[in-house]
Parts: structure tokens; sequence; C-alpha cells
């Protein structure tokens, strides 16, 4: 009988358990799991009299929307890596309150629960919301309904990229109107992506697309910063620590620009609210359950990343939307090449 090395062994034991999760990118990325393919993107297709919205990133419904009219075009992708949002909390049933924040300008900034599904289809703990009963409710700085929501992680709600896993849900800050300093990096255009031809849903759409991507780049951060602790935790080279800092740099970046173009459409700031669930990560135990996480967050989040960012960039016609992706999509491969490294390190180091 073939014995593998005790390392080896409980490196493959943990990628088999984390293998579920992995499923679940490939489901979000248009994969119906058997091999043959998909269409790249989200199940969900809105249509406007100005264009349509498609998602490609972390949520079904908010990351990549192409805007058209008769009067000229503007094609608007989402980064490589995020998407929903819900700045409420919790876990699913039936007849509870989900907040988002407003997309819409004007004495009514909500939108109709009518078209609440338009703009908001999963949570923050990737919720999808099956049922929209009530709301909004008037008066709050948030947009909040009564809804029916599903279990989280649903696979249509997944995370593409590095996530922030804090309790086995990926974390990610609020989103809030307000400058709090993450959206002053200028895009390629001085005056910021181009908005003549998209009526105030398409541009609401775009808003929430590249908010919501902004937010889960924001909390890669965080999630960069937890790896190089735990590469020092464990013995790594410098090599792979300096790496580990870059990509949290990289991640900064990318936020920065995902609230500037979010910004830009909105028509005012748009920034992360605070992520208190960072004050809850925990180190990986074990050699073994840190290079699993690599093949997982690393390995196939951010091959994936990269893989989206350059589709998306290919179909984008705006200067700054283009810009934007060609710096996530660079940054993104050198993350996927970094996770390989760690797990190649790894195995050399894990021993018997």
């Amino acid at each position: 009988m073939l014995r593998l090395p005790t390392f080896e062994a409980q490196l493959a034991r943990q990628i088999l358990i984390a293998a579920g999760a992995t499923a679940c990118l490939a489901v979000a990325c248009g994969d119906d799991g058997e091999g043959s393919g998909g269409s790249g993107g989200s199940t969900t297709t809105t249509t406007t009299t100005t264009g349509s919205t498609t998602s490609t990133k972390s949520s079904t419904t908010a990351t990549s929307t192409t805007s058209t009219s008769s009067t000229g075009s503007s094609t608007s992708t989402g980064m490589g890596g995020a998407g929903g949002g819900n700045e409420g909390g919790g876990g699913g049933g039936a007849g509870v309150e989900r907040c988002w924040f407003p997309v819409l300008k004007g004495q009514d900034p909500c939108p109709p629960l009518d078209d609440a599904g338009i703009y908001y289809a999963c949570t923050n703990d990737g919720e999808l919301v099956s049922e929209w009963i009530s709301g909004p409710e008037p008066g709050l700085e948030q947009c909040c309904y009564i809804v029916e929501v599903g279990p989280p992680n649903d696979p249509n709600c997944a995370v593409i990229g590095r996530p922030l896993v804090v309790e086995g849900r990926a974390a990610r800050a609020g989103v809030a109107r307000g400058d709090r300093g993450w959206a002053r990096r200028a895009t390629a255009s001085p005056s910021g992506p181009s908005i003549v031809g998209l009526d105030a849903k398409a541009r609401a759409l775009l808003a929430r697309a590249w908010a919501d991507d902004a937010a889960y780049e924001h909390a890669s951060v965080a999630s960069f910063s937890k790896l190089s602790l735990e590469l020092m935790a464990f013995g790594a080279p410098s090599e792979l620590v300096r790496a580990a800092h870059e990509a949290a740099l990289d991640e900064i970046r990318h936020a920065e620009l995902g609230f500037a173009l979010a910004s830009a459409y909105a028509g005012e700031a748009l920034s992360p609210t605070a992520l208190p669930e960072a004050a809850k990560l925990s180190l990986a135990s074990d050699l073994a359950s840190l290079a699993a996480a690599a093949v997982k967050e690393g390995c196939v989040g951010e091959t994936l990343a990269a893989l989206v960012a350059s589709a998306q960039h290919d179909v984008a016609t705006d200067n700054a939307v283009r810009s934007a992706l060609e710096v996530v999509r660079a940054d993104e491969g050198r993350h996927a090449e970094l996770a390989w490294k760690l797990v190649a390190w790894a195995l050399r180091a894990g021993g018997e």
C-alpha cells in the first residue's frame, strides 16, 4: 500500500477539504463543474434602456457592466477580485433585515423594492437574496429591506481573488459615502471614466460594481498582511515574505483605483468603512494548513482573478477602466505566482 509522507498526506487532506470552496469559485466563473466550461461571468443578467449588467466577480450581479446608448457607448468592467455586498450581517433565514449603501442620488437614494434585486443580490456573507419582502426602510443612512436569504457562502456569491477568510467566511468592509482617503489615485484620464451616454441607472450600477470590487480588494490587504505573519511564523525565505508585503501594497492600489472609479460614476466620494473582522484573524496552525489555504486562495483564486481581469480588459473601451484593469491583471498574475512558490516551498520544508 502506498503511504504518503506525513506532511504531504496532511496537505492532501487539507486540499480535499478545500475542494468544495474551490468548486464554488468555478461555479462563479461560469463553470458547471463537469468539464464543459462556461460562459465566464454570472448567472444574472439585467437589461435597462441603456445597457445590461452582468457579473464576473465575487457577486453574481455587480462586477461587470456594459452600458450602451444611441448617443455613445462605454464598456466598463469591475476588477477581477470583488462583488456583492451588504452592510448587514448574520446567517440566513426568512424575513431578515439586510442593508446596503445607497446607489441612487436625489431624495430617494434607495432603489424601490421591485428594483432592489438589480442592485443588491448578495450579502457580505455570501447569502443570495431569494425574495424581497418589504422596504426600503425610511429615514436610514443605508438602504434596508426585509428579505429572505439563503445560507452563507452561496456559490453564486463566490469571491474570486484572495479573500479575507474570518471564521469560514469572506469578510469585507462596508461601503459608505464620504472621502476617507481611498479614492485619491488618479485614473488614466484626468476626468476619470466617461459617463457620456450613461443614464442615472447605468451609472448607479457601475458605481455599485466598482465599489463592491474595491471593498474586496481592500479586504485582500488584510489577507496578505496575515499571510506575511504566517510566513514569518513558519520560517519562510525572505523572497516570499517580501512578495507578500508587496502584494498587500498592490491590493491597496487596486482598492484605490476601484473606489476612484466608483466615486466617479456615483458623482460623489465612496469609501470603505471599518473592517472589525480583521481583529478576529487567526493564523494557520501548521504548515499544511498554510499550504492548503495558498492553493485555494492563491493558486486558484488569484489565477482566476487574473484571467477574469484580463477578459474584462479585452472588452472594456473606457480608457480609465482599461488602465485600472491593466494594473489589476498584471498584479493578480504575480499574486498567483507567489501562491505557487509558497506551495512549492512548503512541500520542500514540510519533510516527512
